[in-house]
């Protein structure tokens, strides 16, 4: 099973927490997780994924998010977590 590092994760969701914190994000849940504590340094890709998805739920629901702020968010995200 595919696995990504723990502090990949955790960042991801560092920066997930300040820019919903900069752009207002109302209602955020991805900003919501819980840090990753992998045993190994790792965590299931599929938390990833899963927290990608969550962020794009949660943008739809803020529309008033810039399209230039979003795509180049989640384009880091994507480098962090798939």
């Amino acid at each position: 099973m595919a696995r990504i590092k723990n502090r990949d994760y955790n960042r991801a969701r560092d920066l997930i927490i300040q820019f919903y914190n900069q752009n207002n994000v109302v209602g955020g849940r991805a900003a919501q997780t819980h840090p990753a504590h992998g045993n190994d340094g790792t965590v299931p890709a599929s938390y990833g994924r899963d927290l990608y998805d969550q962020v794009v739920a949660d943008l739809n629901l803020n529309p008033g998010v810039g399209v230039i702020a979003r795509r180049d968010f989640l384009q880091e995200l994507e480098d962090l977590l798939l």
